[in-house]
Protein backbone atom coordinates (compact mmCIF):
# COMPACT_ATOMS: atom_id res chain seq x y z
CA UNK A 1 0.00 0.00 0.00
CA UNK A 2 1.29 3.78 -0.91
CA UNK A 3 1.73 6.01 1.78
CA UNK A 4 -0.01 9.83 0.77
CA UNK A 5 0.41 12.60 2.58
CA UNK A 6 -2.58 15.00 2.99
CA UNK A 7 -1.13 17.03 0.58
CA UNK A 8 -0.58 14.38 -2.04
CA UNK A 9 -4.15 13.37 -1.50
CA UNK A 10 -5.50 17.13 -1.94
CA UNK A 11 -3.25 17.21 -5.42
CA UNK A 12 -4.78 14.00 -6.61
CA UNK A 13 -8.03 15.08 -5.80
CA UNK A 14 -7.07 18.26 -8.00
CA UNK A 15 -5.87 16.44 -10.94
CA UNK A 16 -8.70 14.19 -11.17
CA UNK A 17 -11.35 17.01 -10.86
CA UNK A 18 -9.30 18.61 -13.56
CA UNK A 19 -8.87 15.85 -15.90
CA UNK A 20 -12.69 15.63 -16.06
CA UNK A 21 -12.95 19.58 -16.12
CA UNK A 22 -10.88 19.33 -18.99
CA UNK A 23 -12.58 16.33 -20.69
CA UNK A 24 -15.93 18.11 -20.23
CA UNK A 25 -14.49 20.76 -21.84
CA UNK A 26 -13.10 19.48 -24.50
CA UNK A 27 -16.08 17.57 -25.32
CA UNK A 28 -18.14 20.49 -25.46
CA UNK A 29 -16.08 21.94 -27.82
CA UNK A 30 -15.81 19.04 -30.09
CA UNK A 31 -20.02 18.25 -29.54
CA UNK A 32 -20.45 22.50 -30.96
CA UNK A 33 -17.49 22.16 -33.76
CA UNK A 34 -19.19 19.03 -35.14
CA UNK A 35 -22.91 20.32 -34.68
CA UNK A 36 -21.81 23.59 -36.88
CA UNK A 37 -19.77 21.29 -39.60
CA UNK A 38 -22.93 19.95 -40.12
CA UNK A 39 -25.08 22.37 -40.14
CA UNK A 40 -22.32 23.53 -42.91
CA UNK A 41 -22.71 20.59 -45.01
CA UNK A 42 -26.63 20.93 -44.54
CA UNK A 43 -27.41 17.90 -42.77
CA UNK A 44 -31.02 17.02 -41.71
CA UNK A 45 -30.82 18.38 -37.29
CA UNK A 46 -32.07 15.57 -36.51
CA UNK A 47 -29.43 12.94 -37.90
CA UNK A 48 -26.82 16.14 -36.90
CA UNK A 49 -27.98 15.62 -32.94
CA UNK A 50 -27.87 11.69 -33.41
CA UNK A 51 -23.75 11.65 -35.07
CA UNK A 52 -23.10 14.77 -33.27
CA UNK A 53 -24.32 12.72 -29.46
CA UNK A 54 -22.53 9.04 -30.82
CA UNK A 55 -19.45 11.54 -31.47
CA UNK A 56 -19.24 13.11 -27.97
CA UNK A 57 -19.81 10.20 -26.19
CA UNK A 58 -17.40 7.89 -28.16
CA UNK A 59 -14.54 10.97 -27.77
CA UNK A 60 -15.50 11.56 -23.95
CA UNK A 61 -14.85 7.64 -23.50
CA UNK A 62 -11.43 7.72 -25.34
CA UNK A 63 -10.37 11.15 -23.42
CA UNK A 64 -11.23 9.56 -20.06
CA UNK A 65 -9.85 6.26 -20.68
CA UNK A 66 -6.53 7.66 -22.03
CA UNK A 67 -6.51 9.87 -19.10
CA UNK A 68 -7.11 6.80 -16.31
CA UNK A 69 -4.19 4.75 -18.33
CA UNK A 70 -1.98 7.88 -17.85
CA UNK A 71 -2.31 8.42 -14.27
CA UNK A 72 -2.53 4.72 -13.16
CA UNK A 73 0.47 4.04 -14.91
CA UNK A 74 2.57 6.74 -12.37
CA UNK A 75 4.50 5.45 -10.47
CA UNK A 76 6.48 7.95 -8.35
CA UNK A 77 3.80 10.06 -6.17
CA UNK A 78 5.99 12.66 -4.69
CA UNK A 79 4.78 15.54 -4.24
CA UNK A 80 6.89 17.40 -6.46
CA UNK A 81 5.87 15.33 -9.35
CA UNK A 82 1.81 15.11 -8.16
CA UNK A 83 1.98 19.10 -8.14
CA UNK A 84 3.85 19.28 -12.03
CA UNK A 85 1.09 17.41 -13.12
CA UNK A 86 -1.92 18.98 -11.16
CA UNK A 87 -0.33 22.12 -12.70
CA UNK A 88 -0.32 20.25 -16.58
CA UNK A 89 -4.16 19.65 -16.12
CA UNK A 90 -5.15 23.07 -15.34
CA UNK A 91 -3.31 24.19 -18.17
CA UNK A 92 -4.99 21.56 -20.17
CA UNK A 93 -8.54 22.56 -18.38
CA UNK A 94 -7.44 26.69 -19.73
CA UNK A 95 -6.77 25.26 -23.15
CA UNK A 96 -9.78 23.34 -23.40
CA UNK A 97 -11.72 26.70 -22.25
CA UNK A 98 -9.92 28.52 -24.74
CA UNK A 99 -10.81 26.47 -27.70
CA UNK A 100 -14.37 26.58 -26.44
CA UNK A 101 -14.24 30.09 -26.39
CA UNK A 102 -12.19 31.41 -29.50
CA UNK A 103 -14.60 28.42 -31.45
CA UNK A 104 -17.66 30.24 -30.31
CA UNK A 105 -16.02 33.79 -31.05
CA UNK A 106 -14.85 33.13 -34.77
CA UNK A 107 -16.17 29.19 -36.06
CA UNK A 108 -20.08 29.77 -34.91
CA UNK A 109 -20.00 32.72 -35.67
CA UNK A 110 -18.51 31.86 -39.30
CA UNK A 111 -21.37 29.41 -39.86
CA UNK A 112 -24.17 31.82 -38.92
CA UNK A 113 -22.56 34.15 -41.44
CA UNK A 114 -22.55 32.20 -43.90
CA UNK A 115 -24.72 29.56 -43.30
CA UNK A 116 -27.66 31.37 -41.12
CA UNK A 117 -30.82 29.50 -42.66
CA UNK A 118 -29.50 26.24 -41.91
CA UNK A 119 -28.26 27.49 -38.61
CA UNK A 120 -32.23 28.70 -38.56
CA UNK A 121 -33.60 25.12 -39.07
CA UNK A 122 -31.14 23.37 -36.51
CA UNK A 123 -31.99 25.40 -34.36
CA UNK A 124 -35.95 25.73 -34.17
CA UNK A 125 -36.01 21.72 -34.76
CA UNK A 126 -34.27 21.58 -31.80
CA UNK A 127 -36.14 23.83 -29.80
CA UNK A 128 -39.33 21.89 -31.12
CA UNK A 129 -38.13 18.59 -29.79
CA UNK A 130 -38.35 18.20 -26.17
CA UNK A 131 -37.73 14.83 -26.71
CA UNK A 132 -34.36 14.84 -27.58
CA UNK A 133 -33.65 17.76 -25.40
CA UNK A 134 -33.66 15.21 -22.64
CA UNK A 135 -31.84 13.02 -24.19
CA UNK A 136 -29.27 15.26 -24.14
CA UNK A 137 -29.84 15.90 -20.41
CA UNK A 138 -29.93 11.74 -20.12
CA UNK A 139 -26.75 11.33 -21.73
CA UNK A 140 -24.62 13.78 -20.07
CA UNK A 141 -25.57 11.82 -16.72
CA UNK A 142 -24.90 8.97 -18.73
CA UNK A 143 -21.46 10.13 -19.95
CA UNK A 144 -20.55 10.80 -15.84
CA UNK A 145 -21.77 7.29 -14.86
CA UNK A 146 -19.51 5.57 -17.50
CA UNK A 147 -16.32 7.84 -16.05
CA UNK A 148 -17.31 6.70 -12.65
CA UNK A 149 -17.27 3.36 -13.89
CA UNK A 150 -14.19 3.33 -15.89
CA UNK A 151 -12.19 4.84 -12.46
CA UNK A 152 -13.89 1.82 -10.90
CA UNK A 153 -12.44 -0.59 -12.79
CA UNK A 154 -9.00 0.87 -13.34
CA UNK A 155 -8.91 1.10 -9.61
CA UNK A 156 -9.21 -2.32 -8.55
CA UNK A 157 -5.86 -4.16 -8.30
CA UNK A 158 -5.99 -7.22 -10.79
CA UNK A 159 -3.78 -9.23 -8.61
CA UNK A 160 -6.83 -9.37 -5.94
CA UNK A 161 -9.40 -10.32 -8.85
CA UNK A 162 -6.99 -13.44 -9.97
CA UNK A 163 -6.51 -14.69 -6.49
Amino acid sequence: MIELSKKQIIYLIGIGAFILATIIGFTYFVRVALRDLQIWFNQEPNLNFWITEFSLFIVYILLGLYSIRTIKTLENFTEKRLRKIFFLWIIAFIVSQLFQFLYTIFGTDFVLDNRLDEFSNYTDFMRKEYLLNSYNSLFAIIRYLIFAVMIYIAGKNRREQRI
